[in-house]
């Protein structure tokens, strides 16, 4: 059963692949790159502990129909907030737009943010954390995100002032990437960023553009596996050259023969696989408060609060103790369990739902610079939510709602749009 799955989820990955590229610019559609990851990233893995001398191969089936079934979720989902906007634009419809000359403060101000978040990242700033950091730099993000913008919509002479903006920002996101945490993630979207902005200067390119992303993709997927090694390199200082062909071999090798040892902080896949057993097995769902409980993780602190008011702030149904037991607070569950946590199969529909707002956002981007720069910075989260927890996609664009919107507002202006 196992294998017939996870053969079965391959297909269904390699045509939705197919099917998002002969779209255009389909490369940098949501289910694509969900896909992809799938595709690339996770069945390797999931291979793995097929092979593995460690694993409870009992417990993978229903893993893999999650898999499969989030995906097929969040592909109809995409469709469907497409067609949602598709049946309501008419030629004199007004929707939320960028008057990105009044955005120049703000873009300073979000720069420094972003600068600030990569000391915090560095350990420069002692008391703060990573949370902290991960709030400055998606003001940061902001900023680069406003000066893409602006250097899409005005002429040469005033866009090259965005110049500065941009390159500072995305700076500060790769040193972190590379530098300070060793991030495929910021890694992906840095790349998902580079390539919607090339599409759009560049339009008469977008396959070859499109096609590059991919291949790209393809081989960052391939090294990935050396990932752990390179994490080393970067806090011990030591040059062990991961991502040396030998290396990279040694390491497929490695996760090939079934000989590697699970490690005392497990696999995230096969933390996944345990924990949706353990929800089925139990009947022990959540009903959707750990989203609850993770905006409650990333906006209370509790050095102000106090820990015991921050738990109180929890609701008890999410088995916290046993994820604990699971990752050891190091690794994930994955985005896919989580789901599954929710309330079994049918917590597969939060992937429809996430997939719906994407594409509604996706659609809208084509009439509106605003609905850019949020389809661009919910692309940061589509990742994260995948392989650490859909608390990474929902409590971030939490932050959207309350902080970076109303920062924006001053400059949003409703326009009237043109159909094609």
């Amino acid at each position: 059963m196992t294998i017939f799955l996870f053969i079965i989820l391959l297909i269904v990955g390699i045509g939705l692949i197919i099917h998002y590229m002969r779209q255009d610019n389909g490369a940098f559609m949501s289910p694509c790159l969900v896909t992809l990851m799938t595709v690339f990233s996770i069945c390797p893995q999931l291979f793995s502990l097929f092979v593995s001398r460690y694993v409870d191969q009992s417990i993978l089936p229903m893993y893999i129909l999650t898999v499969l079934l989030s995906i097929l979720s969040f592909h109809y989902g995409f469709k469907f907030g497409m067609q949602r906007i598709d049946s309501v634009i008419v030629e004199d419809t007004f929707i939320k737009d960028i008057e990105v000359t009044k955005n120049k403060g703000l873009i300073l101000a979000c720069t420094l943010c972003g600068i600030f978040a990569l000391l915090v990242y560095k350990g420069l700033y002692v008391g703060l954390d990573f949370v902290v950091g991960g709030f400055f730099q998606s003001m940061g993000v902001l900023a680069l995100l406003l000066s893409i913008v602006a250097i899409r919509e005005l002429d040469w002479k005033k866009a090259k002032l965005y110049l500065i903006p941009l390159l500072v920002n995305f700076w500060c996101v790769y040193d972190y990437a590379v530098n300070v945490k060793g991030s495929r993630t910021r890694i992906f979207y840095m790349l998902v960023w580079a390539g919607m902005f090339l599409t759009s200067v560049y339009p008469l390119k977008k396959k070859i553009i499109n096609k590059a992303f991919i291949s790209v993709f393809i081989i960052g997927s391939v090294m990935s596996f050396s990932i752990g090694d390179y994490r080393t390199q970067i806090h011990t200082g030591k040059d062990v050259n991961a991502f040396s062909i030998e290396n990279v071999i040694d390491n497929y090798e490695k996760m090939l023969s079934g000989s590697n040892k699970l490690g005392v902080n497990g696999n995230d896949l096969y933390n996944g696989a345990r924990y949706v057993n353990h929800c089925w097995e139990n009947f022990e769902y959540n009903y959707g408060t750990s989203i609850w409980n993770g905006a409650v993780f990333y906006y209370v602190p509790s050095r102000f609060v106090g820990k015991e008011i921050k738990e109180s702030l929890m609701i008890k149904l999410e088995n916290r103790d046993y994820i604990k037991k699971l990752t050891n607070s190091v690794t994930t569950t994955t985005g896919f369990a989580d789901a599954f946590a929710i309330f079994n199969f049918f917590g597969c529909f939060f992937f429809f739902i996430v997939g719906a707002f994407q594409g509604k956002w996706w659609h809208l981007s084509k009439y509106s610079q605003f609905y850019f720069v949020l389809y661009s910075y919910s692309i940061m989260y589509i990742a994260q939510m995948i392989s650490h927890g859909i608390v990474y996609y929902t409590s971030p664009m939490l932050m959207w709602l309350i902080l970076l919107y109303p920062l924006i507002k001053n400059s949003v202006e409703w326009k009237k749009i043109s159909i094609d």
